[in-house]
Formats: C-alpha cells, sequence, structure tokens
C-alpha cells in the first residue's frame, strides 16, 4: 500500500521568540490560518536542536553511510566532490566570517554572517590562514562561491559544536564552552588574534565595512536514517536558501524557491520557510509580523492539496501533525479556534 503523500511545512522562528516579546513587548502576533491549522493538530517532540538538523531527518536514509555530515555535503555541493581523503584521517568544517560585538557582559556573534568579501580579500584571508595554521594541519579552503571551510585532522574536530543557524546573535562564551575542549578554545582565540591584526580588516575598517572577528566552525552530523519517514517517497525540497540547496542536492530531489507554485498533483515534499528565524534573530517584531503575512498568504497554494498529509515543524525539537487531542476531540475543537500562536507555546 502507497504512503500518503505528505506535505512537510518547516517553519522556524514561529514559535520560539513569541514568549520573550509576549514579556518585553506585549506582542501579540496576529495570525489567522496557522491558528487554525494548528488546532487540527498534535504537538509531539522530535529532538531536533535547530531547522537544519529537522530536515536532515525528514530525507531519505542512506545506505552506505551511518551518519551524515551537512559539512561535507556542503564541500562537495561546492566543489563537486568529497573532501580530500589523506594518509592523515580528516574532517572538514563549515567556516562562516563573523563579526564578534562587545555585549552588556559578554561577546556576542553578530546576526547575520559576513558574505561580501571580494576575491581579492578571500585570497589575502586564506594565504594568511593557511600560512599560519599549517602546522596544526589545518587548512582553510574558500569556494568560487565565497563558502568557506576547514579541513583538519579528525582528531582535532570537537565531538560537538552548534550551528551557524543557532551561533548567530548569541554569546560567544556559552557556544565556545559547549565545544568542550581547552586547545580548541587556544586555536580559535590565536584565529581572532590573527585576524584582528590582519591588513584586510584594517582595509575594511577604512572603508567602514564590517571586520571579519573569526570563522564559525560547525557541522552538523545527524543518523542516516529517517526517523520521522516518509522520506523514501521525497520529491522535491522548496526554500531553505543554502542550506536548502545542498540538502536537495545530498538527497538527490528537485530544489525550488519556497514561493514558486507547487507541483499541480500531489507530492511529498519539504518546505522551509526562514524568514521568520532571520527576523527573530535581529529582534525586529515588525518584520516578522510581515513576513508571517507573506506566509499566510501563500499558504492556501500548499494547503490545496487535500490528499497531502501536512506535519509542521518550527525547528526546535517540536512538529505538530494532523489529528487533535483527546481534549480537543471531546470539545470538537471549537474551544481551540480562538487562540492565538501564543497559546501553543
Amino acid at each position: 500500500m502507497a504512503s500518503l503523500p505528505t506535505l512537510h511545512l518547516v517553519i522556524p522562528g514561529l514559535l520560539t521568540p513569541l514568549a520573550t516579546w509576549k514579556r518585553d513587548y506585549d506582542f501579540v502576533p496576529a495570525s489567522s490560518l496557522l491558528v487554525q491549522k494548528l488546532s487540527g493538530m498534535k504537538k509531539q517532540k522530535s529532538g531536533q536542536a535547530d531547522w537544519i538538523s529537522t530536515v536532515y531527518a525528514l530525507l531519505p536514509p542512506s545506505s552506505e553511510t551511518t551518519t551524515v555530515s551537512h559539512a561535507e555535503n556542503c564541500f562537495a555541493f561546492e566543489f563537486g566532490q568529497a573532501p580530500p581523503v589523506t594518509d592523515v584521517p580528516g574532517a572538514v568544517l563549515c567556516a562562516d566570517p563573523i563579526e564578534l560585538e562587545a555585549g552588556m557582559s559578554d561577546i556576542m556573534i553578530g546576526t547575520t554572517v559576513i558574505d561580501d568579501l571580494t576575491p581579492r580579500e578571500q585570497q589575502q584571508l586564506q594565504s594568511l590562514l593557511n600560512q599560519h595554521f599549517s602546522q596544526d594541519g589545518w587548512y582553510f579552503r574558500v569556494s568560487g562561491q565565497g563558502r568557506w571551510f576547514l579541513l583538519l585532522p579528525q582528531q582535532h574536530k570537537p565531538e560537538q559544536t552548534f550551528s551557524i543557524e543557532l551561533a548567530l546573535g548569541k554569546s560567544l562564551r556559552d557556544l565556545v564552552e559547549g565545544t568542550e575542549a581547552v586547545q580548541w578554545s587556544k586555536q580559535l582565540n590565536e584565529l581572532q588574534m590573527l585576524l584582528y591584526s590582519s591588513v584586510t580588516n584594517q582595509q575594511r575598517e577604512q572603508q567602514r565595512q564590517r571586520q571579519i572577528s573569526s570563522f564559525w566552525l560547525w557541522d552538523i552530523v545527524t543518523p542516516a536514517y529517517a526517523p520521522c519517514s516518509t522520506a523514501g517517497d521525497l520529491k522535491f525540497i522548496a526554500g531553505g536558501g543554502y542550506e536548502g540547496q545542498v540538502m536537495a542536492h545530498h538527497a538527490q530531489v528537485d530544489w525550488m524557491d519556497f514561493f514558486d507554485e507547487a507541483p499541480d498533483k500531489d507530492l511529498t515534499g519539504i518546505y522551509i520557510y526562514r524568514d521568520l528565524v532571520i527576523a527573530a534573530r535581529e529582534n525586529n517584531l515588525a518584520m516578522w509580523q510581515e513576513k508571517l503575512q507573506q506566509l499566510e498568504a501563500f499558504l492556501p497554494v500548499l494547503f490545496k492539496h487535500s490528499h497531502r498529509r501536512v506535519v509542521l515543524h518550527t525547528g526546535d525539537g517540536v512538529f505538530w501533525q494532523q489529528g487533535q487531542s483527546l481534549w480537543g476531540r471531546l470539545t470538537g475543537g471549537r474551544w481551540r479556534l480562538k487562540k492565538t500562536l501564543l497559546d501553543y507555546l
């Protein structure tokens, strides 16, 4: 018996900022369609820490490996091949240029990645970094699209890193302490000091451009299976920006922009809407509300395929799928239709 086609709707930032915004600004989000949709769904835990891990859990299982590395997938997407194999077992990390900002009592990571480096600046930084860290077996590599990676010995790779999605806008101290290794922290400090005095940053300061304080080094490693799985029938991924394209390439399915017209027949697919989490990261309530309205205006296009099962993922360890709770069934769901998104925290 064929499995029911499923629409996986991944909306990070939909619920996460609302408790803080309600407390600090008395903010009540204006939403109609999503509140109505959630009223007929059950909340469940998924265990994934961010939306990237959430999507990987929905992809078709791999028969070749027991784990999947997002950094390796990004490298293969950029260079058309897996990271080079050497005599010494190696690893690869994504390396995103970031700006560090002084907070009230800590150093904060900027809310966006620095993505305006010129080819000349990229070459300057790559030469500087590789000359300094070559004795440690570290090698920085930048793609033609400006994506940075760190190739390093496997034993240097920390057991846990935090994705760029979890790091942006957060406290540096909390995240670095979470990566456990004293030696790792030492290397990161060397990296920051090297960049601070670099010619590239001096020139950017003169031009009033953001300076590269460090590179955020990270990977997401997930089991190579799909616990949710209708994933074997996955046909496409829509949205998710660069990360969405990488995961579609890894899963060997089509990728399209989020607001492209939905396929004209019932297909299992994943839609990733990142605009809310970007607005939340910048603490921009007006932008968040505007992006929510744009999403709700588009959702009828997705929901018009009545034969597709809908699963909503908020990218914070929770997902919602059709079917009411016992209390919802006893009351016919009428009590829930009047609620706001705040009531689903």
